[in-house]
């Protein structure tokens, strides 16, 4: 649900709505007090309420509900939005920011949002902008522009395309291309960006904030420090397996394997079982089939033998000789000449 966090503004024709997603988190939320402070048309001397009213940017945004952060220069706020709501607050928006430097469960729902604003264009009433802050782990992997020159050398937007990220960080550089992509379908109504923001660190961006202000303390602790640190990322190890470890899982993977082979083998037994069983279900019903057809054909002959005896008796014979005669004779219509000799030598002479 959206709250709205302030009333009655003088909107300015130049004042564009801005949506950040997870506004709450420290780098989303400095974003929109940077944007927020910007200030169209007004000197450092007026007031604050007339500063909030005329401001370049309206800023808007989701809310994780992680924090209790005061926000008070966000226009509104929507808590855990679905697919429809949050599609209908970006369309309402001229630019779009999605961060996802610090989770990741934000890298599907910037796809998303990108995909079905692109999806939209048509339905746009003006340009819109999608900026996405990515991080620069989709980096981490690339080689060096020039790996005999020592000092660094900077990546540049010509090598984008072939630069490679972490392994931990596919789905990032994944969705940056996607972005990059998007907006080369009409720049003009809808253009996109990709910021690397760097790494963040030391104000409260992600867990080591704390380890930070243990160390800058008077007197730091360091086995404290250290229970932290494993409490958080857990106890110091190499980075390959060690050889108990590589026995259990070998052990393990045998084990799925050989349990894996029992179950095909159990249901192989199991369909032949079926098959048999329908073979000879079937064998049964072509039995019973042809016993049934062997009495039908039976009780047809039984039926039919006083007529047989009949025709062979007193029609067969006069047939014959009519048919002998009609054969020798060959006449021009021997339907009649057959009538007539029967009519002739009708045996009973009626």
């Amino acid at each position: 649900m959206a709250e709205p966090r302030m009333e009655k503004l003088k909107v300015s024709p130049h004042v564009r709505r801005v949506f950040i997603n997870n506004i709450d988190s420290y780098a989303s939320k400095c974003i929109a007090q940077c944007l927020s402070e910007r200030v169209a048309g007004q000197t450092e001397t007026e007031e604050e309420e007339e500063r909030v009213k005329t401001r370049a940017f309206h800023v808007v945004g989701t809310v994780s509900g992680k924090y209790d952060v005061d926000i008070p220069y966000v226009l509104e706020e929507y808590l855990q939005p679905n697919r429809d709501e949050l599609l209908a607050k970006l369309m309402d928006c001229d630019v779009v920011i999605y961060n996802i430097t610090q989770y990741a469960e934000q890298v599907d729902e910037a796809l998303l949002a990108v995909s079905a604003l692109h999806n939209e264009m048509g339905c746009f009433s003006g340009s819109k902008m999608f900026i996405l802050v990515a991080t620069v782990m989709t980096w981490a992997c690339s080689k060096p522009v020039d790996p005999i020159v020592m000092e660094d050398v900077p990546f540049t937007d010509e090598i984008f395309w072939g630069r490679k990220a972490h392994p931990n960080f596919k789905p990032y550089i994944d969705l940056e291309k996607k972005v990059v992509k998007i907006g080369k379908t009409n720049r003009t109504l809808f253009s996109t960006y990709v910021v690397a923001s760097g790494l963040q660190y030391g104000m409260g961006e992600h867990v080591f904030h704390y380890l930070f202000k243990i160390t800058s303390s008077d007197e730091p602790d360091c086995l404290l420090l250290m229970q932290k640190i494993f409490d958080m990322v857990g106890q110091p190890r190499n980075y390959g397996l060690a050889s108990q470890e590589v026995e259990e899982e070998e052990r393990r993977k045998a084990e799925e394997k050989m349990s894996r082979e029992a179950q095909e083998k159990a249901e192989e037994r199991k369909e032949a079982e079926e098959a048999k069983h329908r073979a000879a279900h079937w064998e049964e019903w072509t039995k019973s089939l042809e016993e049934v057809m062997k009495q039908e054909e039976e009780v047809l002959e039984a039926k039919s033998l006083p007529m047989r005896n009949y025709l062979m008796e007193h029609v067969m014979p006069t047939l014959t000789q009519g048919l002998m005669e009609c054969c020798t004779a060959r006449p021009q219509d021997p339907v009649d000449f057959l009538a007539e000799f029967l009519m002739k030598n009708n045996p009973f002479n009626y």
